[in-house]
């Protein structure tokens, strides 16, 4: 895992410290250099184009590369079997602000060619939208977690790649516990 604060880098030194640089590319670069991503070396995680940067939106969507070593979001895979979700009913995703706890109300598998409904919806919802969401990802659900939410909670959805669908994903829900 390779953390990167983009709003704590300069702007004229993003590009060199995501993509790396070579020796004598600019006046300081004394040697060469691995960017982040490569770093990485398994994916990253990323986050809906559409989402606030600073997780205000009440769905936040964050993508995933379920990479066959079992890194990045591969693990997300293990809640398809509700024993795992009996034992881990809440998922801890930390931002630079502050740490998060967020209970699972849904977990499904998407066929991205089938599909009317976009999980990945996170606009601006007015109460009834949001109430539809949440029935929509319920109802898809493997299993009934006994968690659901209500206007105005903050959700997390968790998607990576799945292969029962050509170009698949799996997609876990949660909400944000407020303590």
């Amino acid at each position: 895992f390779v953390e990167v604060n983009c709003a704590a880098i300069p702007s004229e030194l993003i590009e060199s410290e995501l993509f790396g640089h070579e020796r004598g590319a600019f006046t300081s670069a004394i040697k060469q250099r691995k960017g982040k991503f490569e770093q990485a070396n398994g994916g990253t995680l990323f986050m809906d184009f559409y989402n606030s940067d600073d997780f205000s939106d009440k769905i936040t969507v964050i993508y995933g590369h379920n990479m066959k070593n079992g890194s990045m979001f591969n693990g997300l895979l293990q809640y398809k079997n509700n024993e795992f979700f009996q034992s881990h009913p809440v998922i801890c995703f930390d931002t630079v602000d502050e740490p998060g706890r967020y209970q699972v109300i849904a977990v499904f598998r998407y066929n991205t060619n089938n599909e009317t409904f976009k999980y990945n919806k996170h606009s601006d919802m007015d109460e009834a939208e949001f109430a539809e969401y949440v029935a929509n990802c319920k109802s898809r659900s493997l299993y009934d977690t006994g968690i659901t939410a209500e206007y105005g909670d903050m959700l997390i959805t968790l998607s990576t790649c799945e292969y029962t669908y050509t170009n698949g994903r799996f997609v876990v829900v949660a909400k944000k516990i407020v303590e």
